[in-house]
């Protein structure tokens, strides 16, 4: 099955968060990348793939979100990018059965581009690019662009997954609220947003991280005013996190954050997952009341 064929259902489920499910299995990410894990606990980071699998997810990331020699680079793994994005891929498809897809997952640099930073869109395309190739390279189904917060960063990415690869294209940008109005982090707007996605033909556009469930549901329903016709992917967090005994609590349940994403179902969203704080368990009860309903 390809993404052509899973986008006819009604509803396509997606994974939830890796970070959150390594922490769990003892990851400290202040002393460890996510990244790393491929190599240094392989088992792991398939069994949570598995994880997601068995709770219903159509479609899982690759452990790629920070995998870009930008990021490698403040690890000190600068040199083993190509290995660890190739183990990455390797994990992820021997977890996933027929008909379920991998997404190669490709995360933003942490560089600001000129003026703001020193870092030219040539340079992040290029850093883009090389990671683009690795994750083709291993055979992904299609590539997931996720969690930016400056569209610009964002079409460079954009850019160059289509210097090496035609396949399905997913562009999930993070968006803050202020009032009832959506921009991201470096202040462009929803409509600006949704307007380049479009022209740079994009298969899905998302949203992930940030905002929570509910205020995911106003999302969709702002998206929708602006005539989008792209299916749309929401992968909201469990809420906002509060810190307890140095870790991190989120306040929303799997019971609520499943209604809330179902009320984004409703309102058009064809893809739902989740974000930071979700658990296999939350995919899981999503699948149960799309399937009551």
């Amino acid at each position: 099955m390809d993404l052509e064929q899973l986008l006819k259902k009604d509803t396509v489920l997606l994974d939830g968060a890796m970070g959150s499910m390594l922490i769990e299995y003892g990851l400290n990410q202040l002393r460890e990348s996510t990244a790393w894990w491929n190599l240094e606990y392989p088992q792991i980071v398939q069994n949570v793939h598995l994880e997601y699998l068995h709770a219903g997810a159509e479609i899982i990331n690759t452990n790629t979100f920070e995998a870009n020699w930008f990021r490698m680079k403040k690890w000190g793994l600068e040199e083993r990018v190509i290995e660890i994005n190739l183990m990455a891929v390797e994990l992820a498809r021997e977890a996933c059965p027929s008909g379920r897809l991998v997404a190669g997952n490709i995360g933003p640099t942490g560089k600001f581009l000129e003026p703001m930073g020193t870092c030219s869109k040539q340079e992040l395309q290029e850093v883009f690019y090389q990671q683009a190739r690795i994750l083709e390279r291993g055979g992904v189904d299609l590539f997931c662009i996720e969690t930016f917060c400056d569209l610009e960063e964002a079409v460079c990415a954009i850019k160059a997954v289509r210097q090496v690869s035609q396949r399905p294209l997913m562009v999930s940008l993070t968006f803050k609220k202020d009032g009832d109005c959506f921009h991201t982090m470096m202040g462009q707007e929803l409509g600006e947003c949704i307007s380049t996605l479009e022209k740079e033909k994009v298969d899905i556009i998302g949203s992930n991280c940030a905002l929570t469930p509910l205020e995911m549901t106003g999302l969709t329903n702002s998206i929708r005013q602006l005539n989008c016709k792209i299916p749309l992917a929401l992968k909201p967090c469990a809420g906002r996190p509060k810190r307890s005994n140095s870790q991190y609590i989120y306040p929303v349940t799997s019971e609520e954050f499943a209604v809330q994403a179902m009320a984004q179902i409703e309102a058009g969203v064809k893809m739902v997952g989740g974000c930071c704080g979700t658990t296999p368990e939350y995919i899981r009860e999503l699948k149960k009341r799309i399937k009551d309903g």
